[in-house]
């Protein structure tokens, strides 16, 4: 009964500390108004009430200032700049919070009401970084799911290829960032790519187990240009950060670690010649993995079907639907709360 009632008097002295616990939400935003009012809203409508909202305006033309004059809380804090690019923004709004628990959003998504709360709840110490789940919708309509890795060993494998988790779902403390040189003011874009490599491999990884983030698929909102430009940045991104042999981390399954990782770079942001190329002269490879298999095929559609293969997330689509099928609870009443923002608004 003492060590239950030791335990019940710590647990309640965690909840006032962090229910005494500020956080700063920051919001970098370039002609994103006509997603504002949704995205604002959501985290005005947060069940944990002790934050401030800081909104960068990196130079908007679109009308942003208007549509956020009509906009009053105690807790936003707006400034407009020049456009110096998404990565400086980032940095000059780091400065600028007044907390040191930072917890981004991008100017097109939205949160779920409880997404702040079941985030700190988890906070322990400053090197913790915390992610949720994400539900990706376009328009309407949800398209498919993200979860988090289960361990930070399975999300430090997947970023030699992929930054995997969504801006939207961190919350982590300014003062580590800082330690680690803030974002990457030399990048374009894929800044937060740049930064979670950095920021993984000495922190406590930690994620809210529920969806609650809702994270926005544009159409067409990219040029051919800029999508090139992305991939480049995330290949130099990649190269700059991990050896040939991928610093080991897919572990001793993969032998031909060098290969196995060029393929897929090739694959997703290079060239699909020279990632069926390296799958040929290595049949090994190629037949160890029903996956690689699958993309040596998709290597032989046409371009604009195989552009369409690589936006499509199939394989998440897929488990998306199992998911519905099956009834996952914690899937299912995200959906709800989306379709109850959703329904006037957008």
């Amino acid at each position: 009964m003492l060590y239950q009632s030791i335990l019940l008097k710590l647990d309640e002295k965690l909840v006032l500390i962090h229910e005494a616990l500020s956080i700063s939400v920051l919001m970098t935003t370039y002609n994103d108004g006509k997603f504002l009012e949704n995205s604002i809203g959501s985290v005005l409508r947060q069940t944990y009430p002790n934050f401030e909202f800081v909104i960068i305006d990196d130079g908007s033309m679109d009308g942003t200032e208007k549509t956020l004059s009509k906009v009053y809380d105690k807790r936003i804090r707006y400034l407009k700049m020049d456009h110096l690019g998404r990565s400086k923004a980032l940095n000059y709004g780091l400065r600028i919070c007044k907390y040191d628990w930072v917890a981004l959003i991008d100017a097109d998504d939205i949160w779920h009401p409880n997404k702040l709360e079941k985030q700190v709840m988890l906070i322990r110490s400053d090197r913790d970084v915390i992610f949720t789940h994400t539900l990706f919708f376009r328009e309407k309509t949800i398209e498919f799911p993200l979860k988090c890795p289960q361990s930070k060993s399975d999300l430090m494998k997947l970023l030699p290829l992929h930054g995997h988790m969504t801006n939207s779902s961190i919350i982590y403390n300014r003062k580590y960032v800082k330690e680690l040189g803030s974002y990457n003011e030399s990048l374009t874009n894929s800044e937060d790519y740049d930064l979670l490599i950095r920021m993984i491999p000495n922190s406590t990884y930690k994620y809210a187990d529920d969806y609650l983030v809702f994270y926005r698929l544009r159409s067409k909102s990219l040029s051919s240009y800029s999508v090139q430009e992305t991939k480049r940045n995330i290949r130099s991104i990649q190269i700059k950060y991990f050896s040939k042999k991928g610093n080991g981390v897919l572990g001793k399954t993969y032998v031909d670690e060098e290969e196995y990782l060029d393929s897929w770079r090739e694959y997703f942001y290079g060239n699909k010649k020279n990632a069926r190329k390296i799958w040929l002269s290595n049949k090994k490879l190629l037949f160890k993995d029903y996956k690689i298999i699958l993309a040596f095929i998709i290597t032989y559609l046409p371009d604009s079907l195989y552009e369409i293969s690589l936006e499509s997330r199939l394989k998440l689509r897929i488990k998306y639907y199992l998911k519905k099928f099956i009834r996952d609870e914690k899937l299912l009443n995200s959906e709800k709360v989306f379709k109850s923002i959703v329904k006037d608004n957008l």
